[in-house]
């Protein structure tokens, strides 16, 4: 079955596939092809009228807005025949898309000062997804994150200060909220809202460091044994020798 799957998958984006195999110099452009589409199955994301006509109106509000009225935005833009629902990324992701996402993340972690401190498999796992987890997909996050937050890693050549210049960044920006959608939104849209849980401040942190070459995951618990019920997430970055900051 997972055979008859990957083929599929295969099939599908040939294209891009194709497009590196024709020019030998994209060895491995395409190998970061094939880890894609082979970790593609599984993913999906929030999809249909709904979720794009809120994407619309939470662009006309201010940051910050409060959640009473992006809740009952939500509710507004999903009514009637609008809605949203989860589709997987095989009917959502173009070729086109997986090819300007590998292309750009290659050409920034070519640029990046800490380049030889990321192997191949780091790149792979932990730069070049174009996802972060189940959120909405916008095309040209990485190089609209790269615009906004570029000024701040001026002339700074250490990935961990790199780390830490954009984790403070983020976090003096962003208000920390319960979330106001069943979906997660795009990053660009958390980036205007800047309300956000601590899960999807995440999201935006992680898609920030990607976005620069920077290998990083999320991490989280789920609840905590004496304090919450409610759980944490939070960004690692991933050092070539394993250990995560």
């Amino acid at each position: 079955i997972k055979k008859l799957e990957r083929e599929g998958y295969i099939k599908k984006y040939a294209a891009v596939l194709e497009h590196y195999r024709q020019n030998a110099q994209d060895g491995l452009k395409y190998k970061a092809a094939l880890f894609l589409i082979d970790n593609m199955d599984g993913h999906q994301s929030p999809e249909g009228d709904g979720i794009e006509l809120y994407q619309k109106k939470i662009m006309e509000f201010r940051s910050k807005t409060n959640i009473e009225k992006l809740s009952e935005a939500w509710k507004d833009c999903n009514s009637g025949n609008s809605g949203t629902r989860m589709m997987p990324d095989s009917s959502v992701v173009s070729c086109k898309y997986l090819i300007d996402n590998i292309d750009d993340a290659f050409s920034t972690w070519d640029k990046m000062p800490w380049k030889k401190e990321i192997t191949f498999k780091q790149f792979c796992e932990y730069i070049l997804p174009y996802r972060v987890k189940d959120e909405h997909l916008c095309e040209g996050w990485r190089l609209q994150l790269r615009q906004k937050y570029k000024s701040l890693l001026k002339n700074v050549t250490d990935m961990k200060s790199a780390f830490a210049i954009i984790r403070n960044n983020i976090f003096s920006r962003m208000v920390y909220a319960q979330t106001y959608t069943p979906y997660d939104l795009d990053v660009m849209s958390y980036e205007h809202i800047r309300r956000t849980t601590c899960e999807q401040r995440s999201l935006i942190f992680a898609s920030v460091l990607r976005a620069f070459a920077i290998p990083v995951a999320i991490d989280n618990i789920p609840v905590w044994a004496d304090y919450s019920t409610m759980g944490h997430s939070w960004v690692s970055l991933v050092m070539n020798d394993g250990a995560t900051y």
